[in-house]
């Protein structure tokens, strides 16, 4: 195997070894503590003050993924004339028909939208009759979709305003739906903006396809080049690297510590801005003050810098294209997490009766940002994020693990070092515990590009490209 052992000397002894190995040791009790925490937390907080707010607010009753799927449901009927492909789709939505009160109903009006009001409103009868173990339907809301079925037969009365309004308020995409059904004009302009929406899926599609399977080449000549050792580490040595593992335990609580503040002051952001997203990059790069903490205990700024990769590299335009090879290297790790995490929904669903579903707060903010509140998202998501997680996460972390293993065989402390560091990222992230996977498959795709190329820039650019790619369906989809 090739040396991936980082080349330079490393020259100066710690001054202190052993309360070095303490401080190392409590700050790795202080990350595992707050990854759990952050990890598990959703599953014990969060879903009862929801269902407690929708029913104090009245507010919708899908989720944005119900509404995604239902959008590329009737794209898919828009665009194509192949019947089967069209059957396929709408059997897509089929885990509606037996999930909470609000995916039932918005079956009822995918059944009535595909197959006809008469079809819809038998399916809303059965649903009513025989509810089995599962939770009754909301009698006002069962009523609002059956008048929409109703109003969309022939001589149906039109919906007035108020049940139209209401229809979107409860469902979302499958309100619209439903007041198209009586309305040509609300029709026509709902499946003109989801064929615009599918061609965008479709494209970004291509590009995930494309860009697959150019990272399936260049790890194949990676791993040809490794095994003759043509490439070699850049990942600078570090002395005292443990210094490092404090470092990201102090980023750790002060990111939390921040993001908490922010929401506890949530109210009063309110009344200043009128998108207090707009301060979320504020959080994430305050939270950068963290690499004060290795020049209080020793290091000088040029080292701390040479350690976790802010530099140049050997030329930045080389680089930034070096990015866009290290997203495409990321495709297949974040497949073969995709895989994965279709094997624990399964199992999940066949334990509980329910498949999990992602849920990321970023698709609230879309639906709800326009014009300076979207460029604010944007900006957070591809510029801020990248910077500061790559900073953290494939600098400081990444590099403490490859340099704390070192005394390993090169491949064993690669494949540690991302597999630990990656499973942080992902496990801290509010996709829910299943859905780890796909995302610690593209941290994976972005070590590779630290260790391949030293400098942060190539995994920097690779993270907000993949960001801008994720948050572009979305607003493809909901705006």
């Amino acid at each position: 195997m090739p040396d991936f052992t980082p080349q330079p000397e490393v020259s100066a002894d710690p001054p202190n070894p052993g309360l070095d190995r303490i401080l190392a040791i409590l700050a790795w009790l202080v990350i595992a503590g707050l990854t759990l925490v952050m990890a598990l937390g959703p599953m014990f907080v969060g879903e009862d003050e929801q269902a407690s707010a929708e029913e104090e607010s009245a507010g919708r009753i899908v989720s944005v993924q119900d509404e995604m799927a239902g959008k590329i449901v009737v794209a898919v009927q828009v665009m194509s004339s192949d019947p089967q492909l069209n059957m396929y789709m709408g059997s897509e939505l089929a885990p509606l028909e037996t999930g909470t009160p609000g995916q039932r109903l918005a079956w009822v009006i995918m059944q009535g939208y595909l197959d006809g009001m008469a079809q819809g409103l038998e399916d809303l009868d059965r649903l009513l009759d025989e509810p089995g173990e599962l939770e009754p339907l909301p009698a006002e809301d069962a009523e609002r979709v059956r008048a929409a079925l109703q109003a969309g037969e022939p001589g149906g009365a039109p919906l007035d305003a108020e049940q139209v309004d209401q229809l979107d308020e409860r469902f979302g995409f499958f309100g619209q739906i439903a007041a198209g059904f009586s309305d040509e004009k609300i029709q026509s302009e709902i499946e003109a903006s989801a064929s615009r929406g599918g061609i965008a899926i479709f494209s970004i599609g291509g590009l995930f396809l494309l860009g697959g399977v150019a990272g399936c080449v260049i790890l194949l000549i990676m791993f040809i080049l490794a095994l003759t050792g043509s490439v070699k580490s850049r990942v600078a040595p570090i002395v005292r690297s443990g210094v490092y593992a404090e470092t990201f335990a102090v980023w750790f609580v002060l990111f939390v510590t921040l993001q908490i503040l922010v929401g506890f002051l949530g109210s009063m952001v309110h009344e200043v801005f009128a998108q207090p997203l707009a301060l979320s990059f504020l959080v994430f790069f305050l939270s950068l003050a963290a690499l004060g903490w290795p020049l209080l205990r020793g290091r000088s700024w040029t080292e701390v810098r040479t350690d976790i990769g802010w530099t140049m590299g050997r030329n930045p335009l080389v680089e930034i294209f070096a990015g866009l090879g290290t997203w495409s290297m990321a495709l297949p790790f974040m497949g073969l997490g995709l895989l994965l995490t279709l094997l624990l929904s399964l199992l999940v669903q066949a334990v509980t009766g329910s498949a999990p579903e992602p849920s990321h707060p970023i698709q609230s903010e879309v639906l709800n940002s326009s014009g300076f509140a979207l460029f604010s998202l944007f900006f957070v998501a591809c510029v801020a994020a990248p910077v500061v997680e790559e900073t953290v996460f494939r600098g400081v972390l990444y590099g403490h693990l490859r340099n704390a293993t070192r005394g390993m065989q090169a491949w064993i402390s690669i494949v540690i070092a991302i597999l630990v560091s990656s499973f942080i990222f992902a496990a801290i992230h509010p996709q829910g515990l299943v859905f780890i996977p796909p995302l610690g498959g593209l941290a994976a795709g972005f070590c590779i590009g630290r260790e391949l190329r030293g400098s942060l820039i190539a995994p920097m650019v690779a993270h907000g490209f993949s960001n801008a790619v994720v948050l572009s369906i979305n607003v493809a989809l909901f705006m």
